[in-house]
């Protein structure tokens, strides 16, 4: 059953990315393809928003060399977020309610075409993007808190597709140890969890999919990988085999897949 799909992009280089595969949704007959909303989080050095207008944010070069000189400094960016927090909320109250009042849903239901009740929402980010790991477990605990607050009755997952150093050119030792900081980081909440409301406390995302250069860098392969992302968006991850499960692993929740090519390990302390 077709669900409404939210796919959030946190940097330039995603929102490249997403952009690429919303034009090959074009491509895609089926109504989950219509179902999905793509937009990107902006931040010109002082305000928040979101942006439906990818291309317009987009950086196609994929060079993390050219991004380094543009990064501010993390603690910059978290407090501005923090104080972003209020209007962020009320825009993400928008964003998400779109997701199954938009036109093509509505023309979807006027078809006679049942749509699903349950949400998926995605965040994409380049796990060495100084920006995006700022925010991202921020944006997270809104989503969360939001869901948790003015949409009890809509159940839904939050996954993270997660694009790796490897993607992209001129990756260096320094973006491999900024990937490897916030995969470590990630890996801890998913074990204990963010706080949403007071005590309570929920694991930052329901799955997280690894992306690496299995077939070359997004530069020179994007129709590929943007294909391969179109169809993954279009069917059912749960019920195509790749996710692994909930049991713990090693004291670990096995929340990660690399689509199917490999498994992710952290070293015991």
């Amino acid at each position: 059953m077709p669900k409404p799909t939210i796919l959030l992009a946190l940097d330039p280089h995603s929102a490249a990315f997403c952009a690429a595969m919303k034009r090959q949704l074009q491509e895609f007959p089926a109504t989950q393809s219509c179902l999905i909303q793509t937009y990107t989080l902006t931040w010109d050095g002082q305000t928040f928003s979101f942006s439906n207008e990818l291309d317009q944010f987009a950086d196609m070069s994929f060079d993390l060399a050219q991004t380094h000189s543009k990064q501010a400094y993390v603690s910059k960016i978290r407090t501005q977020f923090s104080e972003a927090t209020g209007e962020l909320q009320t825009a993400l109250i928008e964003l998400l309610k779109t997701a199954s009042q938009s036109k093509e849903a509505i023309a979807a239901k006027r078809q006679g075409v049942e749509i699903s009740n349950n949400h998926r929402i995605y965040v994409m980010l380049s796990v060495s993007n100084q920006f995006a790991r700022a925010v991202v477990f921020d944006i997270v605990r809104l989503i969360r808190w939001l869901f948790s607050k003015y949409f009890t009755d809509i159940p839904y997952s939050l996954e993270a597709l997660l694009l790796l150093p490897g993607l992209f050119t001129q990756a260096t030792t320094a973006d491999y140890g900024a990937a490897y900081t916030l995969l470590k980081e990630l890996d801890y909440k998913m074990t204990t969890g963010v706080v949403i409301a007071g005590a309570q406390k929920v694991p930052p995302f329901d799955n997280c999919w690894l992306m690496d250069e299995q077939i070359g860098g997004l530069r020179d392969n994007l129709p590929s990988y943007a294909d391969a992302l179109a169809g993954f968006l279009t069917v059912e991850p749960e019920t195509s085999g790749l996710l692994i499960g909930a049991q713990k692993v090693r004291e670990k929740i096995p929340a990660y897949s690399a689509f199917g090519y490999g498994e992710l390990f952290f070293q015991e302390k």
